[in-house]
């Protein structure tokens, strides 16, 4: 056995990663992680991502309940304190449909990126690496990796879709894929 398949027997991954391979790597436009200066709530980075996905879906004359996107915020738990990525930080990716399509302003993937980037500077909370997602790399799998297995904290690092996206995925499996409750980051009383 090669050691790059010990290592990928060893990386475990939430469950919606296997709904999301069914989608092609070439629908994805942006990947990002967003970092903050200061500690945050749960709610306060939610609040953040959404304002993030208003900027980008406002530019066609959209809402970002219509955007594909694919959104985790990891805790920083102590086994990545080595690492130094203590602080919660939001990992997330962005489709292109509305965004490379879009009704006024059709961007390109690079452009969506700088787009973020530049939003994400203007609202002055911190670090972001934004870029046009490589479908070479396995993007979504870091996204929704959880190392340490389903006993461990960052097991429970809960992912967020975007409303569009999960209907998406429940028409191409044909089966519920989600039973999370706080998937909807839109709704006053999702969990924080």
């Amino acid at each position: 056995m090669e050691s790059s398949e010990l290592f990928s027997e060893r990386i475990r991954y939430l469950p919606e990663l296997a709904a999301l391979r069914t989608l092609p790597d070439s629908s994805w436009a942006v990947i990002g992680t967003l970092t903050y200066r200061y500690a945050k709530s749960l709610a306060e980075m939610r609040d953040d991502f959404r304002t993030l996905m208003y900027e980008i879906a406002a530019v066609n004359n959209s809402w970002p309940e219509r955007l594909i996107w694919l959104m985790r915020v990891e805790r920083g738990h102590p086994n990545t304190i080595k690492s130094g990525l203590r602080r919660r930080h939001t990992h997330f990716a962005l489709g292109d449909e509305r965004v490379i399509n879009g009704k006024y302003v059709q961007f390109s993937k690079a452009g969506a990126a700088s787009f973020l980037t530049e939003q994400w500077k203007g609202m002055k909370k911190g670090t972001s690496v934004i870029k046009e997602f490589d479908p070479s790399k396995d993007g979504i799998g870091y996204i929704l990796k959880a190392p340490f297995g389903i006993r461990s904290a960052d097991y429970e690092d809960l992912a967020y879709l975007s409303p569009r996206l999960n209907t998406l995925l429940k028409r191409t499996t044909n089966q519920p894929v989600f039973v999370t409750p706080a998937i909807d980051i839109y709704s006053e009383k999702a969990s924080a």
